[in-house]
């Protein structure tokens, strides 16, 4: 499991720097091992400063937006993710505290796969090329 992890992790880095272009020194983790030891609790915007055990991040994306009416947002995911479905998803996106306006700024594109978009190939090339047209139209 862990030599298929470190090659899910060298093929989403090279993927990033020769198919989309991405220039930065940075390089993908994945969330599994990064997550282990994170401290998943935080306060969150307008909560008096309680402290929340659970990552639930839909009122922080609603407060970045509304603090930066700018910021876009590209949710992608597979039809047949059962680590992520798909209409669960989108509910949680329709349940964000934004206006209608800052609405607009959220995209939302499925694909005929599942968790792993990249093993199917006509998702994989749809998920480049959505992907790449995402940052060139918000790279100014």
């Amino acid at each position: 499991m862990r030599a298929r992890r470190a090659g899910d992790r060298r093929h989403v880095n090279d993927y990033a720097r020769s198919e989309l272009g991405v220039v930065s020194e940075l390089k993908y983790e994945l969330s599994a091992r990064l997550g282990r030891e994170w401290d998943q609790s935080h306060v969150q915007p307008d909560s008096n400063g309680r402290k929340i055990p659970y990552p639930n991040v839909l009122p922080d994306i609603s407060y970045a937006m509304t603090m930066n009416p700018k910021m876009k947002i590209l949710v992608q995911q597979g039809y047949y993710d059962l680590a992520c479905p798909y209409g669960t998803v989108k509910a949680a996106i329709d349940h964000l505290n934004i206006t209608p306006e800052l609405r607009k700024n959220v995209h939302i594109e499925y694909y005929e796969a599942g968790h792993m978009m990249y093993v199917h190939p006509d998702s994989m090339r749809k998920f480049g090329d959505t992907t790449k047209a995402f940052i060139d139209a918000n790279s100014n």
